[in-house]
Parts: structure tokens; C-alpha cells; sequence
């Protein structure tokens, strides 16, 4: 699924929300109404697109309007089926949050409000989906049985892509599909999935679309093929196309199976991509982060999509890199790396009018607690889209915030606790970022559940702004909240909810804290979120008012903790003690190996450096589970099978 990921990453932007001056239409009879339009334009196969109206009348629409003192007024809006709203009662030249919240829908998520802060009169709440917007959904289990030949040998790190682009839809869980490839088949016999199990690029909650031959609709099969290729020192992963199936002619009927006997198309290798991509200009950039990190991924891929201007229709792409491959780390990795050939082959499943950009993702984890669970990593993601090339130059197209506080407290250090009264907004800023087009806030509660740190975000807001309050009525006092802030670069001018391409993001995010006025008045209060109160920092007692424990991501110097990562981390071992080379603790966030010692013929020099390689026939301490790989019990990046 690691195409999906980057495919995933990419769809996301489709909901970055910028902030500016918009128009949409005629201003309002009433000077004192703000008023709106959202018109979703439909992305076809074929690049064609169709307009029309956004039913806002689902939405729950309204203003908060904030006053100096952190407090704010409400004014309920109302949305209409035409795609268009209004809220009364905001004078010109009023600063506003306006409020979206779209319901609840059976078998979904539950939703969460998307905010924008604006003194616009009139805005322009259109975006762009893929699919026609007459397509309907599948309302009944419609199942897809593919027997399908001439596949290139299964791995296990393969997955399909199965798309209608005309219509919007995609599936490519393997995981809930019947009768998946073994290891070496070259078939796909009785492969049978549920289509609702698949998902729509369609508006919220909506159900993957049945296709419809007779209304344009495609129908595409992707194999997508994986390799883990080694170097001297790292191990790869490249994926890349390996057969198509292509069909035009399918009529799908709601709650009926659908059977496909087809042969794959198999796709030559016959071009060639050059990439250079700098880890140490990513990692640089969140440095402020202290360390925490529980993992790091960098991606890089190739993508077919209709029209060069917005991110939309993304197909399967003819490749994609992706480091580290499971049982590394990026900590093995050069931060400066360069491959100068990637063989890979264009799909002939797509129209010549189709595009391709270049979407590259930087992602690393840092752990979360809640008090009673186990640590739980929450992501942060610097990515890149561009326009595709004959050389990729993946380096950061923005940065992120390199500073998160709430007054003098800083969220992206210990966990703590945030004074909150539970009637007065919490202000949050950042420092400004250079070529920022706007900032977006997420506010995440983090709980414990059956013994697991779980998140539940509860707010995302748009503004260009360095600061924000967030409203009092969307938080609880006694509950504990992770802010993140992500910079854009390429939001759409004209539009609230659109990007261009090329375009960047980078997410920071900050630690879990204690939303209360009552953590440090020396009273253990569990019903506001405490397990003890010592009126600060104690060897038995975290500043957020929870019980010392090492993996819980603060550091507790009073507790002779030198840090805590909430785990292993780039800057601590998961003993809550600094790196040390030598010390016989290996930490693969930060060490290429580490077997105790100063010796460096055995394997790990006394820098710890790597001094064999994987296939070597040398098992290299505290790296290596077998050495040479076998196919059978050692696998090609030296990781028992």
C-alpha cells in the first residue's frame, strides 16, 4: 500500500484550506450578511469538467466572532441545496471565523468542523473532485470477481489499484479481498472484493460510485509491482506498474456481482527518471521537534493525472521509491542520494491529454500519551507537487514552523498543562513562514481507549495569520489536546478550498497537554484529567499532572531522565538515556549499528559505521538477523524470513 500513501498524501491537499479576499458572485443585498457560493467542479476521464452546486443545506454554517478578551459571539448561517449561504448580522470589516460542519454519516467517521478566518463578504467554497456528478452510489454489497492472467510474479509487497476515474472510485485494500495472490502467482483466480469497500474522491460521506459504461465510465486494474533493492549500506523499495486491465464496456448493477475475465496488458520498461533527493534538508527542518521522532518514511512518486493545474484525477503511477523498506530506517540513508536511472514504463490505460506531476513526501512520527495507555505516534509530513520531469529534484518547497506556543509555553517541547477555564479561547501562534500562503491549525483531543492512546480531531482551521484562538465551546476542560500547524505554499487565490500545482506543506506538530486551570494547585483531581497534583515537576510527578513513566514522550529530569522520546527516537534510547555510540544499545533511529565495542573489523566500526554489507555472508551485529539471503529463511535486506 506504499503507492497508496503517496497517493493519499496528495488527495489530502484537495482539502487544504486557504484563507483571502474572495468573490462569488453579487454581494449581498444586506450590507451586513455575508454570503457564499461552493461549486464543485467534476473532473471526467477524458479531462472534461462538469459544474455544479454543493447541497450546503446538510451543513451546520455559522460565525464565530471573537472580541478581545478570547470570548466570542456566535450567528447561525443557513446553507441551501443550490449551493449557496448566508450569515446576517456581521457589519463590514468584521474579522470572523466561518464555521462548516458537515453531519454525521452512518458507518463514517464522525465528522469535525472546518474553520476559516476571514473578513470576506462574499467567498467561494468550490473545490475539485474527480468523477461525473451524475454518478450513483452503491448502496448494496456489489461484488468484483477478477480472473485475470499474464500477471507478472505476485510478491508480497505487491497490491492492485482498481479505479473508474470517470466516476470517481478506487479500491485497493487486498487485505478485505477474497482469494488474494500467493507469493510467485502469475493469475488472479476468483479475486472477489466488495466495491462499498473501496472509497469516492465524491464530496463527504459518500459511497464508491457503480459504474456505467453507457455514461462514459472507465473500469482499470493496476498491478503495481515491488522491488527492495539494496545498496551498500540502505535498502530501497521501488514500485512500479507491471500490467494493466483496461475495460469501457462494464455496466454495474447495485447489489449485483459483477464478473471479469480479462488478461493483463503487461508494461514494458522502457524509459528512464533520474532523482536526487536531500534527506538532511528535510530533517534539518524539524529539528525544533527535539528528537522525538518514532519514525521517518521519504517517498518520492510518478503520477498520471488529468490536467496540470490542480491536484486531481491522480492515477496509478508509472513508479514510485520509497525508503526506508521495512526492517530499516532512514538513519542508514545519505541525506543526499542519487539515482540516475529508474526504469519504468507509462500506462496505456490513460488518455494522451493526462498529465503527470512528481509528488514527493517526508514523513516522521513523534509518540503521544495519554495517561493509562500506551504511546501513540502522530504524523508529521513536509511534501512537494510538481510537474513531472526527466530530473527530480526532491528538496523541501516549504518549511514548517520552527515555533508552537500558548504564551510562554512550548508545545513542542514536555507535555504540560495549558490554562483553560473552560469559558475563555486558548491563543496559539507560530513564528511566520517565509512564501507561506497560509497556515492550517489542527486540534487533536487525545484520550485513552481499551488501554491505547487513541485521537479524535476536533477542530481544523485556515487563516494567514500567525496566531488563533480556538473557541472555548470546542474544547473540554480536563481533556488533553496536540496542536499542529502545517504551512502551504500554492493555495489558489480564488478559492477557499483549492490548490495548485506546484505545491508544498509541512506539518509541525506539538505534545500532548492538559487543557485546565486546575493542574499545579496541588490537589489530584481525576475527573479533570489528573493522576497527581505536586505543584510542578516532581521524581514521582510529570508537569501535566500524570505519574512518571519513561516512554510517555516528556522528559522528567527530577526522575534523572536525560530524555524521552516516548520510545526509541533519533535523540534518545528507549531507556530515557542520550545516544551513546559504544554503549551496546543499538538505536536504529540514530545509529547504523552499535555491538558494544571499538573494534572495527567485526562488522560495526567504533563510529557506528557499518564495515560489511548485506549479502556479504557476514551477520553484522545488532543489524543483521542472517547473512547471505537465501529466498527462504533470509530475506534480500538480510532480515530473517
Amino acid at each position: 500500500m506504499r503507492l497508496a500513501l503517496a497517493l493519499l498524501l496528495l488527495g489530502g491537499c484537495n482539502s487544504i484550506l486557504g484563507v483571502g479576499e474572495f468573490t462569488a458572485g453579487d454581494a449581498a443585498v444586506d450590507p451586513n450578511t455575508v454570503t457564499g457560493t461552493s461549486q464543485i467542479s467534476y473532473v471526467l476521464y477524458d479531462g472534461m469538467i462538469e459544474d455544479g452546486p454543493e447541497d450546503l443545506s446538510k451543513y451546520t454554517i455559522k460565525a464565530y466572532i471573537p472580541d478581545a478578551t478570547g470570548r466570542f459571539t456566535t450567528v447561525n448561517g443557513i446553507g441551501r441545496a443550490d449551493g449557496t449561504f448566508e450569515i446576517p448580522n456581521i457589519t463590514p470589516g468584521t474579522l470572523y471565523y466561518l464555521y462548516l460542519l458537515y453531519p454525521q454519516i452512518p458507518n463514517h467517521a464522525a465528522p469535525f468542523p472546518r474553520v476559516w478566518v476571514t473578513s470576506a463578504r462574499t467567498l467561494d467554497l468550490g473545490y475539485h473532485v474527480s468523477g461525473r456528478r451524475d454518478a450513483v452510489e452503491a448502496t448494496r454489497a456489489s461484488s468484483i470477481v477478477l480472473n485475470v492472467t499474464n500477471m507478472v510474479p505476485w510478491t508480497d509487497s505487491d497490491y492492485l489499484v482498481i479505479d473508474s476515474y470517470n466516476n470517481g472510485s478506487e479500491f485497493s485494500d487486498v487485505s478485505v479481498a477474497s482469494n488474494a495472490p500467493a507469493r510467485g502467482a502469475t493469475s488472479l483466480a476468483g479475486f472477489s472484493f466488495d466495491w462499498r469497500d473501496g472509497y469516492t474522491y465524491h464530496p463527504v460521506g459518500s459511497l464508491p460510485r457503480l459504474v456505467d459504461a453507457s455514461a462514459g465510465d472507465d473500469f482499470i486494474v493496476t498491478h503495481i509491482h515491488n522491488e527492495d533493492i539494496n545498496e551498500a549500506t540502505w535498502a530501497w523499495s521501488l514500485t512500479r506498474q507491471a500490467g494493466v486491465v483496461k475495460r469501457t464496456d462494464l455496466i454495474q448493477t447495485d447489489g449485483a456481482p459483477l464478473v471479469i475475465n480479462e488478461a493483463f496488458v503487461q508494461t514494458p520498461y522502457t524509459k528512464s527518471q533520474m532523482l536526487q533527493f536531500d534527506l538532511g534538508a528535510f530533517r534539518a527542518q524539524y529539528a525544533a521537534d527535539g528528537g522525538r521522532v518514532a519514525f521517518e518514511m521519504f517517498s518520492v512518486s510518478r503520477l498520471d493525472n488529468a490536467g496540470t493545474q490542480y491536484q486531481q484525477r491522480i492515477g496509478s503511477g508509472p513508479w514510485g521509491l520509497f525508503v526506508p523498506v521495512p526492517g530499516t530506517t532512514l538513519a542508514r540513508v545519505p541525506d543526499v542520494v542519487s539515482l540516475p536511472s529508474i526504469m519504468y514504463g507509462d500506462s496505456a490505460a490513460f488518455p494522451s491529454t493526462w498529465g503527470q506531476s512528481v509528488v514527493g513526501s517526508y514523513l516522521r512520527r513523534r509518540r503521544l500519551r495519554a495517561p493509562g495507555a500506551a504511546p501513540v505516534s502522530i504524523s508529521m509530513v513536509s511534501d512537494f507537487t510538481r510537474p513531472a520531469t526527466s530530473l527530480v529534484d526532491a528538496r523541501p518547497q516549504i518549511r514548517p514552523v520552527t515555533k508552537l506556543m500558548v504564551g510562554g509555553t512550548d508545545l513542542l517541547g514536555n507535555a504540560g498543562a495549558i490554562a483553560f477555564d473552560g469559558t475563555t479561547g486558548v491563543s496559539i501562534s507560530w513564528d511566520a513562514v517565509p512564501q507561506a500562503d497560509g497556515y492550517t491549525v489542527d486540534v487533536v483531543r487525545i484520550y485513552a481507549d481499551a488501554g491505547l492512546t487513541a485521537r479524535a480531531q476536533v477542530l481544523r482551521a485556515a487563516t494567514t495569520a500567525t496566531s488563533f484562538v480556538i473557541p472555548p465551546d470546542m474544547l473540554v476542560k480536563g481533556q488533553r489536546y496536540t496542536i499542529g500547524v502545517t504551512t502551504h505554499a500554492g493555495l489558489d487565490e480564488t478559492g477557499l478550498r483549492r490548490t495548485r500545482i506546484p505545491s508544498g506543506n509541512a506539518r509541525m506538530h506539538g505534545n500532548a497537554f492538559l487543557f485546565s486551570n486546575s493542574c499545579g494547585d496541588g490537589v489530584t483531581q481525576a475527573e479533570l484529567g489528573e493522576e497527581c497534583d505536586e505543584m510542578g515537576e516532581t521524581a514521582s510527578c510529570d508537569a501535566d499532572c500524570t505519574l512518571v513513566m519513561c516512554g510517555d514522550a516528556t522528559t522528567n529530569v527530577a526522575a534523572a531522565e536525560m530524555c524521552d522520546g516516548g520510545g526509541t527516537s533519533i535523540g534518545c534510547d528507549s531507556d530515557c538515556t542520550s545516544v551513546s555510540c559504544g554503549d551496546g544499545f543499538y538505536n536504529p533511529q540514530a545509529e547504523y549499528c552499535d555491538d558494544g565495542n571499538a573494534i572495527d573489523a567485526d562488522g560495526c566500526d567504533a563510529l557506528c559505521q557499518r564495515t560489511g554489507t548485506c549479502g556479504d555472508g557476514t551477520v553484522q551485529p545488532s543489524v543483521e538477523d542472517c547473512d547471505p539471503p537465501d529466498g527462504t529463511t533470509c530475506g534480500t535486506t538480510c532480515t530473517s524470513l
